[in-house]
């Protein structure tokens, strides 16, 4: 997880988050998708802004703004990842 792993470490519910944080499967973004999970976005997100273009500068809760691009790929377009059976 990176730079994410380390600023939760101070973050109240972080065992939590990272626990569900880790347990998000693998899967290629331009390929598929997965289940949008609120109950993890809630906890990270204080905000976003979205632009034209597709790009979405959120501003976390963890108090640093993330920038995400690509969204004008239409993403809801892909096909969901189907879980393991």
């Amino acid at each position: 997880m990176g730079w994410c792993y380390d600023v939760l470490q101070g973050m109240h519910g972080q065992d939590w988050l990272i626990n569900e944080l880790e347990s998000i499967p693998k899967f290629n973004p331009e390929k598929e998708r997965i289940k949008f999970r609120p109950d993890i976005f809630t906890r990270i997100i204080e905000k976003g802004t979205m632009f034209p273009n597709g790009r979405i500068i959120y501003d976390l809760k963890l108090g640093i703004p993330w920038t995400a691009t690509g969204n004008d790929m239409r993403a809801w377009h892909l096909k969901m990842k189907k879980g393991k059976k």
